[in-house]
């Protein structure tokens, strides 16, 4: 009993691709996360749904789509808040009495 096992390049190949994956998604973790939060990791789903790279560009662009559309929002916002308070600023100026 003193064979040796044979090697299966399909198992061999599997482990790489495993490893090089779970490498991967650790230095996700560490770029994502920022110094003073405890990174949370990323979690590397096998048994899920597969997808394809147009379908993860479709969701990266959707996410980027959300976050512009945030940023427009803060900036309506922001934009409102100024005004208003140049208006407020300007019937203090023309009733003559001072602000707080």
């Amino acid at each position: 009993m003193t064979d040796e096992v044979p090697r299966i390049e399909r198992h061999e190949a599997a482990d790489r691709a495993g490893k090089a994956a779970l490498r991967a998604a650790h230095d996700l973790t560490v770029g994502l996360s920022s110094d003073d939060d405890v990174p949370e990791p990323v979690v590397v789903r096998r048994g899920g749904p597969h997808r394809s790279v147009g379908g993860l560009a479709d969701l990266i662009d959707s996410a980027l789509q959300e976050n512009e559309a945030l940023q427009e929002d803060e900036g309506l916002q922001e934009d409102e808040a100024l005004e208003e308070d140049e208006a407020v600023r300007e019937n203090e100026r023309e009733s003559g009495e001072p602000g707080s």
